[in-house]
């Protein structure tokens, strides 16, 4: 009987190795996946102010400020992606181009 019990926690102490390597390696995957995307950011967000240096007298906020002082940037990579769509939809007809809010003389 003992080495039967044996057995069993032997088992079961395999399987509770082999659930924590696996927990570790998914992990492993979300962080490099997180560092990946990270990465990206920070280079389109360089090109980004590369080309639109206006941007980086923007201060950041708490989350609530940040919609407000970022939403003409919002606005502009709204309709630039609308653009885009109507190019690569054959031209279409871009719509709804005055429901995008008007910067300030302040504002990007």
């Amino acid at each position: 009987m003992l080495l039967f019990e044996e057995n069993l926690q032997q088992s079961k102490n395999r399987i509770a190795l082999l659930e924590q390597q696996r927990r570790n390696e998914l992990k492993k995957e979300r962080d490099a996946k997180k560092k990946k995307d990270q990465r990206r950011n920070y280079i389109i967000g360089e090109l980004f102010t590369k080309y639109f240096p206006e941007v980086l007298s923007l201060e950041p906020g708490n989350q609530a400020q940040n919609t407000v002082i970022f939403e003409p940037v919002e606005a502009f990579l709204s309709a630039l992606a609308e653009i885009k769509n109507a190019a690569i939809n054959n031209n279409a007809t871009i719509t709804k181009t005055t429901d995008y809010p008007k910067p300030k003389s302040t504002d990007v």
